[in-house]
């Protein structure tokens, strides 16, 4: 089973979460948004909230990092999580 965490708990981080919740071929390690209330949401929908980005990519335990936040952000999340040993899926790159 892969382990899963996601980056940014917007519209589409949160239904990156929902669907990897869903699956029976991964489950999800838990998610980071860089605001506040995301993260209160985030915990409220009863999914592990990572301290920060850099918890995500430290965590060996994670398999795949979904970046699913603002696409002027992509590029250091994605070469950051693949630099630390994950294989990434960006959200319309």
């Amino acid at each position: 089973m892969k382990k899963v965490a996601v980056i940014g708990y917007g519209g589409q981080g949160a239904w990156h979460c929902k669907q990897v919740l869903a699956s029976d071929v991964a489950t999800l390690a838990g998610t980071y948004d860089i605001k506040e209330n995301r993260r209160q949401a985030a915990a409220a929908d009863g999914v592990f909230v990572y301290e920060s980005n850099e918890a995500i990519f430290a965590d060996k335990s994670v398999d795949i990092v979904v970046v699913a936040t603002p696409n002027d952000v992509h590029e250091d999340l994605v070469v950051n999580a693949l630099k630390s040993g994950h294989n990434v899926i960006c959200e319309k790159p």
